[in-house]
Parts: C-alpha cells; structure tokens; sequence
C-alpha cells in the first residue's frame, strides 16, 4: 500500500525527492496510510493542509 500511496500523493501534485526529509510525497503518503484511504481527493486534501501549515 505504501508505494501506491507514493504513487497517488505524485498525482495530486506533492514534490520531493525519494529520501528527502520533509518531502512532501513522503509526509501525504504517510497520511493516506495512516487514513487506510489511499484516493488522490484526499492526498490532495492531505497536501493542502500540509501546505497551509506554517513552517
């Protein structure tokens, strides 16, 4: 489930390296696993609110 949730977080649109700390592919594909719900409305959803937060 871990790469298709990769694969989906690349879809809505997250960037970032493979290894790279922080990137944002890793952090959405992480949620999505943890949802259990692996669909790109709420990788998109993940990746806005990852977005929003201040650094």
């Amino acid at each position: 489930m871990a790469l298709h949730a990769k694969n989906i977080a690349l879809m809505a649109g997250a960037e970032g390296a493979e290894g790279a700390e922080g990137a944002e592919v890793a952090l959405v594909a992480d949620e999505l696993v943890k949802q259990g719900s692996v669909r790109v409305d709420i990788a998109q959803a993940a990746l806005a609110k990852l977005r929003s937060e201040p650094e």
